[in-house]
């Protein structure tokens, strides 16, 4: 059985900044991705490809002239229960769209249409519908939502903690231990798993400032949009850009985000809240 996290926090010498870490953590939503032949995908479950459930009248978002890949989608009423603080509706469908073929970084304000997230809160409505681009269609994939805890790695809010808590070398190193350790007992390495809220692994990338920069207008492809004097003014916005949905590569489903990369979804404190998913920024690092 995996040790809780108090344990954990025990086995590498942290007992004296249990209370930080506790308030650091944040519980998640894993969802693992699992292909049976045997058994498809009834239309309203949650799912990784196939045909997406969405409402008769559905206008398919549009990148640059080509019509946007369907990633998969969460049916709310599935992981309603693991959802631990009510961040999500409790019912209803998150449909998630990428452009796979250009695979836009989310460093360039004129590509942030390559993206969206579609919320749709009453399926009654709903039809099965065909994806635009056959040739690029993702495999189909059940998904199942189990809840796990998730503590920051190398990210801003790592950074914010050790600063704000005084953290020694030592410490530092002990919590990048306790972070692998609380990791590696909630993975199942048969079988690619996504992330829905929680802390997302960014491997260093500050993607909450890339976040907010972009949607601000600012490019980030170089140094331009880090440089730009209006960074002084918008980066205390980038800690407000919280992980929607964190997706790994999968070769089954054909994700490949670079070299082994992820791609990311965030959104804003007051955009979740408010349910206007479509307002979500995207964007994908390797390592």
């Amino acid at each position: 059985m995996q040790p809780q996290l108090p344990d954990l926090i025990a086995q590498c010498n942290l007992q004296s900044r249990e209370t930080s870490l506790l308030r650091i953590c944040k519980p998640a939503i894993r969802l693992v991705s699992c292909k049976d032949l045997a058994r498809p995908c009834s239309p309203a479950a949650s799912k990784v490809g196939g045909r997406p459930l969405l409402p008769t009248k559905f206008d398919w978002p549009v990148h640059q002239g080509r019509k946007l890949d369907f990633l998969l989608q969460i049916n709310l009423s599935e992981t309603a229960a693991e959802d631990v603080h009510h961040l999500l509706p409790a019912s209803g469908m998150l449909s998630f769209f990428f452009d796979l073929k250009n695979l836009p970084g989310g460093f360039d304000p004129a590509e942030l249409s390559g993206s969206r997230v579609v919320f749709t809160p009453d399926l009654t409505d709903s039809v099965t519908l065909d994806v635009p681009d056959p040739e690029s269609a993702v495999p189909e994939h059940s998904l199942a939502p189990a809840t796990i805890e998730t503590l920051p790695l190398d990210d801003r809010a790592a950074r914010n903690l050790f600063e704000s808590e005084g953290f020694t070398a030592d410490e530092c190193a002990a919590f990048e231990d306790l972070y692998f350790g609380l990791m590696s007992g909630q993975a199942d390495n048969r079988k690619a798993g996504h992330q829905l809220l929680g802390h997302p692994v960014f491997y260093g990338a500050d993607l909450q400032l890339q976040a907010q920069l972009v949607t601000n207008g600012l490019y980030c492809g170089d140094s331009t949009g880090y440089d730009d004097p209006r960074r002084s003014s918008l980066e205390s916005g980038a800690d407000d850009w919280l992980l929607l949905l964190q997706v790994e590569a999968d070769p089954d489903a054909g994700f490949e985000w670079g070299d082994c990369g992820t791609l990311y979804f965030l959104i804003q404190r007051e955009d979740l809240l408010n349910r206007r998913f479509d307002r979500a920024w995207a964007g994908w690092t390797c390592f």
